[in-house]
């Protein structure tokens, strides 16, 4: 199942800058037009349909599901499908839904609009398809490509959350949908098809843009194409297990951060296109994460890679849990993107070589599927905190971080709910906290790793 075969020469390739574009672009869309715009309308709807912050925290969740029931569709049928008409027809069909949304007049409606066409739409143009496309023209140099490619869905932060928040100030959320939607249907689906090449091998290019006829004048063989491997290989792999799991709890953690990185900063009272700005410098150090930390992992090794990011991971959550202000939840926010969006390469990268060109976007559809409940219940659960407690800070501390058998418990509770927290953990978990004195107010957070328990 392993692409075993030695890698061709790294060249420049015209059609692979082509092919990066086009996925870099369908990832803007995918997630631009999706969780960025949701951060960026969530009060705005939320007012206008006079719904609780945990119902329109159903709107992720809704994206999760609908995304990897797609995205298990389309890794089994992917490599047999045209990717050009995939992802324009996903183009279009999220531009369908946000016109639908934009002519909205209940939550239902909204939710129909946003499950149906935007959640599947997005599916379409996104990552996998992206992803499965740029694998074919890389090898050597694939963890830079897929680097690229991945930075669209951070890029989205800058190239669509802003607009969108004058937008939204301009014309209302429904303005700003109609807007956005037409943009999608006129140029976005058409610049996809301009862009689109299916394989190296249809334009006389075989991987990392090497041409039809090597140095020595001799016609370079055509690059063999793998077998595709069958679900029980994939799924009776414990690779996939693994990776699976450490790459949703990654993910679902960084979803938490995304979605309410707006609703948490006006806590700090910074307004709505300020809050947009945050977005944007999310995106920024995470496109940083992906191009840099992506070409790292073509040298250092993957595995090694990954390894740090899980370790700046933990450190980082920390500090964002002890922010006590605007600029310091903006600064470990922002760290915390760059290794978020490093984390996305990385794991395309170590499944397409696992697992084949061929049966990449098998694997990764599969993987989607699996870590749809991780995804699913993170935004429900951060959505009925506030709604509990009326503050976002709970979101943070409720982060529980699992490896080795292990849970790391952040302990980020200030003395006047400390009890009422404690009164709803497990007895297993209490026994091996430290006392903490309670005018103790300055601690922000205490690591504690203990055995893999429940965690409510």
């Amino acid at each position: 199942m392993n692409e075993s075969s030695p890698a061709p020469a790294p060249v420049r390739s015209h059609y692979g800058r082509r092919v990066i574009f086009a996925g870099f672009l369908g990832n803007v869309t995918s997630i631009g037009m999706t969780l960025y715009l949701f951060s960026v309308v969530l009060d705005a709807m939320r007012e206008s349909f006079g719904a609780s912050v945990t119902s329109m925290s159903a709107a992720p969740a809704i994206f999760q599901v609908g995304t990897a029931l797609t995205a298990v569709l389309l890794g089994r049928v992917l490599n047999r499908l045209s990717i050009r008409r995939v992802m324009v027809f996903g183009a279009v069909w999220i531009a369908i839904g946000m016109l639908l949304l934009s002519q909205s007049r209940a939550l239902w409606q909204a939710a129909f609009a946003f499950g149906l066409f935007v959640t599947v739409g997005s599916a379409m143009v996104g990552t996998l398809p992206a992803s499965t496309l740029v694998t074919r023209f890389f090898v050597a140099r694939r963890g830079r490509a897929l680097g690229w490619v991945a930075a669209g869905t951070t890029g989205a932060g800058i190239l669509v959350a802003l607009p969108a928040a004058r937008l939204v100030e301009a014309y209302d959320w429904r303005g700003a949908f109609l807007v956005l939607g037409v943009f999608t249907l006129v140029v976005v689906a058409p610049s996809l098809w301009a862009l689109i090449v299916e394989r190296p091998e249809d334009v006389g290019e075989g991987p990392d843009g090497a041409h039809a006829e090597a140095r020595g004048g001799e016609a370079t063989p055509p690059t063999p194409r793998m077998p595709e491997p069958p679900a029980r290989d994939i799924l009776g792999d414990p690779r996939f297990w693994l990776l699976t799991l450490v790459f949703a709890l990654i993910f679902s953690a960084s979803s938490i951060g995304l979605i309410f990185a707006v609703p948490f900063a006006a806590q700090f009272d910074i307004p709505l296109t300020g809050g947009a700005a945050i977005l944007a410098l999310r995106a920024t150090s995470a496109i940083l994460g992906k191009v840099v930390v992506g070409s790292l992992s073509d040298v250092w090794g993957r595995r090694h890679v990954l390894a740090g990011i899980i370790l700046a991971y933990l450190v980082l959550w920390n500090l964002l849990v002890a922010a006590e202000s605007g600029t310091a939840f903006v600064l470990a926010s922002c760290a915390i993107a760059f290794c978020s969006g490093a984390a996305l390469p990385v794991e395309n990268a170590l499944f397409a070589a696992i697992f084949g060109t061929a049966g990449f976007a098998k694997s990764i559809g599969f993987r989607m599927l699996f870590a749809m409940p991780f995804h699913l219940a993170a935004p429900l659960i951060a959505g009925w905190v506030y709604d509990s407690t009326g503050d976002y800070d709970l979101e943070y501390d409720s982060i529980v971080v699992l490896g080795d058998g292990r849970a790391m418990v952040l302990r980020n509770v200030r003395p006047a709910s400390r009890a009422a927290t404690d009164a709803g953990r497990p007895q297993e978990i209490l026994d091996k906290l430290p006392p903490i004195p309670d005018d103790r107010d300055d601690i922000a957070f205490v690591p504690i790793m203990c055995d893999l328990v429940p965690v409510p």
